[in-house]
């Protein structure tokens, strides 16, 4: 992630750094390229500073690693990590037992490995722990008293979806004493999470000597279709609704040119964060290009990379059967160029993701695209994209955050004519619209 010094600010992004309070929740909106994500940090530079502890939270693995450079690289204890991966180790420090969970953690040392399986151990892979299915662990304890607890995980309503009000019953029968601090939380993309975690973190911050939030969200983003948080939910259960002084706006974009910024207003659907003003950076139109096939898409995306000098790249795909086919051909037929992608399924490879680099193409799942950005974005396979009448708002909102990705250059592919995928050309910009170049290479 490329951080701007404190010159380079606009005065609405001075403000915040400067002037937001630095205890209690403030609440930070703006649309893409506005610099959210370069307040959060900002914001994590000045409270470092006074020795609080800073933790800045992700929704996916990809956005955390794009911005771990920054994180690094601010003096004090400032970590950026998905909510997912710091929760439970929060939550694991105030050893609250839950007795939903059908496993008990144990800390085994390598030695000591075949003898807890002799007795009922198992290996759980996704945690990287040992533990004990808890109905075992129960009908005798005794047998397991010389391993020590590991995690205590928080209760769930199923697998990655916490209960965050049986969390926060539990959280507050402890007593004072056993509370651990967070010091400073900062969620970026705030949009994505459900509205029960800022009720969750407003009243365990009253717990805390700091305990201090900074929430950074856009409601025209939202990617999770089942859940997500409106700024005004966000607004009422950190209950700053009629405190003005703790929300601030943001509406510059920095990020596009201008004729990529009117194409992704073409998406807009008119929720409360708005529109930024138009940059004045001036660029090339959008393209759509009209191909045979999609070897024929590929080839024109690699053609075109190979014709100039190296940039970082994006393509954006609507489903993993294209991701793993543009992943794998663009390698083979682009070897000047460092191809890498991201799959949930093998979360462990987002560590070795490279970005702020020339000579790299990134393909991503439209899912994972969410706080990126890149010289040239490519969005093929549009015959493919579906569309729900039911919920067009979502369809469009998918648009709005892939093309906003695009620095200097954005391209849509799509195999055969507007006639391929009616439904989808009903709500894209039309040959008279003046947004986007149309080309054929039938």
């Amino acid at each position: 992630m490329r951080m701007p010094n404190i010159r380079q600010l606009s005065e609405e992004q001075l403000d915040i750094f400067e002037d937001a309070p630095i205890d209690g929740s403030i609440l930070v909106s703006g649309p893409p390229g506005t610099g959210k994500t370069v307040i959060a940090f900002l914001r994590a530079q000045r409270l470092a500073k006074r020795n609080i502890d800073i933790t800045v939270l992700m929704f996916n693995r990809v956005l955390r690693r794009y911005t771990e450079n920054i994180a690094s690289d601010i003096p004090g204890n400032v970590q950026s990590k998905t909510m997912h991966s710091w929760l439970p180790s929060w939550w694991s420090l105030h050893k609250i037992e839950n007795d939903e969970s059908e496993k008990v953690y144990v800390k085994c040392s390598f030695n000591e490995k075949e003898a807890l399986k002799a007795i009922g151990g198992k290996w759980d892979n996704d945690k990287r722990m040992w533990f004990v299915p808890r109905e075992l662990y129960l009908s005798n304890p005794d047998t397991y008293s010389s391993w020590e607890r590991g995690a205590f995980d928080p209760p769930e309503i199923q697998k990655w979806q916490y209960n965050w009000m049986k969390m926060l019953d539990l959280y507050l029968s402890q007593t004072p004493e056993s509370m651990h601090d967070w010091g400073h939380l900062i969620l970026d993309e705030a949009q994505d999470f459900e509205p029960e975690l800022f009720t969750f973190l407003n009243l365990v911050s009253k717990q805390l000597d700091k305990g201090g939030i900074t929430v950074l969200a856009d409601e025209n983003q939202r990617l999770e279709e089942n859940r997500n948080s409106s700024l005004d939910e966000i607004r009422a259960n950190l209950k700053i609704t009629k405190k003005p002084e703790r929300e601030f706006r943001l509406t510059v974009n920095f990020r596009n040119t201008f004729q990529i910024a009117k194409v992704a207003s073409h998406f807009y659907v008119g929720l409360a964060t708005g529109m930024p003003n138009p940059p004045s950076r001036q660029g090339s139109k959008p393209v759509m290009v009209f191909t045979t096939d999609s070897d024929a898409q590929i080839e024109y995306i690699c053609r075109s990379l190979k014709n100039r000098a190296a940039v970082e790249v994006g393509v954006i795909v609507d489903n993993d059967a294209d991701r793993e086919l543009f992943t794998r051909e663009i390698t083979r037929r682009l070897p000047s160029y460092h191809v890498q992608t991201y799959s949930s399924r093998e979360y462990r490879k987002s560590e070795s993701l490279q970005f702020d680099r020339q000579g790299v193409v990134t393909v991503i799942h439209r899912k994972s695209c969410k706080g990126l950005e890149f010289d040239s974005v490519f969005i093929p396979q549009l015959q493919s994209f579906s569309v729900d009448d039911r919920d067009l708002t979502t369809f469009k909102m998918n648009l709005y955050v892939m093309c906003s990705r695009a620095r200097n250059e954005l391209v849509f592919l799509c195999n055969g004519g507007t006639d391929t995928n009616h439904t989808f050309f009903e709500h894209f910009p039309d040959h008279t619209s003046g947004l986007v170049e149309y080309r054929e290479q039938i």
